[in-house]
């Protein structure tokens, strides 16, 4: 059986393109607010990071081009993140908490199934 490379990498591109939409959107809302209610955000902002982060590495997969254009998206929005005093958690070795790379890559699989549902729907 034969697979059509170049629709799955056409349909994969769909779908990274629909993620980074809606996470891009998310950081920069959260990086408008007032100082006070932007720090109060700073576990939602991380979690659009890292699935921002996730969809870099993903649209590499489909698109190398496409992986440049948003790592340099995603450089510049934690620049402006981080600007506004947002940090990264970070547990006593210096490295993400524990399960909390695997919770973004569900969040990324979750937004792929929702995007799934919505056009079936």
């Amino acid at each position: 059986m034969h697979v059509d490379q170049t629709g799955q990498k056409a349909k994969g591109k769909e779908y990274v393109e629909a993620v980074w939409k809606n996470a891009s959107q998310y950081l920069n809302y959260y990086l408008s607010l007032s100082n006070d209610r932007f720090l109060q955000s700073q576990n939602d902002c991380i979690r659009q990071i890292m699935i921002m982060q996730s969809t870099c590495d993903v649209a590499g997969m489909v698109s190398p081009q496409l992986e440049q254009k948003y790592q340099k998206q995603l450089n510049n929005l934690y620049t402006l993140y981080h600007g506004r005093g947002g940090r990264m958690p970070e547990d006593s070795r210096g490295d993400f908490p524990k399960g909390f790379r695997a919770r973004v890559q569900g969040a990324f699989s979750g937004a792929v199934q929702r995007q799934d549902r919505a056009r079936e729907g």
